[in-house]
């Protein structure tokens, strides 16, 4: 059947606002992409900020100014999503939306700064600290594993974007160090590292059992290896996240 031009309702036409962000990239993009370690934090979204082919990588992102009553040229009222995000942001800004991105921004700030105060020589030190004590965990509950590798942000269900910046920020500063000194452990006597392995793959899919949430289940791994091994929560993390790339923790998530 054919449509009547006269009986479609007429709705006004908006266009997207257009703004020029060459500025700030000059002078905050370096920093905003790392704090969001180069993917989208938008919930739902994680796309990667630059376009790549065999020949020739680009960034692709745009700098959002979060909230237009706050400070307009502070770094800390800006922050860096895909240009899709930055579209649908600026062209509906509700108040909703300006909380939820000034939250997003207040973690990932909090998640970097808490970086920033321990250097790699001292996080490192802890983590072998944590992998030390391992071996006096009891082995009540394993599981035999059975796994493919995967990369992380395939495991990921994008609910929490600061969950996936804290996990890949210590897989990309610490999983060789990691692994280097579970494998010394190992070799000394000191671990078994096989049967470790298997707890961890236990304590997730016990987690995965009781319906927590992806932030949960790594919050809950976390606190059972803080409550072993009474080191801190940051060394810990690390720990964690290691296992997370190494797929003792999280399932790849069909498309």
């Amino acid at each position: 059947a054919e449509i009547d031009p006269a009986r479609v309702p007429e709705i006004p036409e908006s266009t997207v606002p257009v703004y020029d962000d060459t500025e700030l990239k000059k002078r905050y993009g370096v920093a905003l992409l790392h704090e969001v370690n180069m993917h989208c934090p938008n919930d739902g979204c994680f796309k990667p900020l630059y376009l790549e082919s065999p020949s020739m990588s680009s960034f692709d992102y745009n700098i959002v100014k979060i909230n237009p009553r706050l400070d307009q040229d502070s770094k800390e009222n800006m922050i860096a999503l895909c240009p899709e995000c930055a579209r649908k942001f600026y062209f509906n800004r509700t108040p909703e939306m300006i909380s939820r991105l000034e939250d997003i921004k207040l973690d990932l700030s909090l998640l970097t700064e808490t970086s920033d105060k321990l250097s790699s020589e001292q996080i490192v030190a802890g983590v072998s600290k944590v992998i030390k004590k391992i071996a006096l965990i009891s082995a009540d509950h394993v599981m035999n594993l059975n796994y493919e590798p995967s990369k992380v942000i395939n495991k990921m269900d994008k609910t929490d974007v600061v969950l996936y910046f804290k996990i890949m920020q210590n897989v990309s500063g610490y999983y060789p160090d990691v692994e280097s000194l579970f494998k010394q452990e190992e070799a000394e006597g000191n671990i078994d590292y096989k049967r470790f392995c298997d707890q961890i793959k236990w304590q997730y899919r016990d987690a995965c059992g009781q319906g927590h949430s992806q932030t949960q289940i790594f919050d809950s791994l976390v606190d059972w290896l803080v409550g072993e091994t009474n080191e801190p929560r940051t060394f810990c993390e690390v720990v964690v996240s290691f296992f997370v790339q190494k797929c003792e923790v999280f399932d790849e998530i069909t498309k």
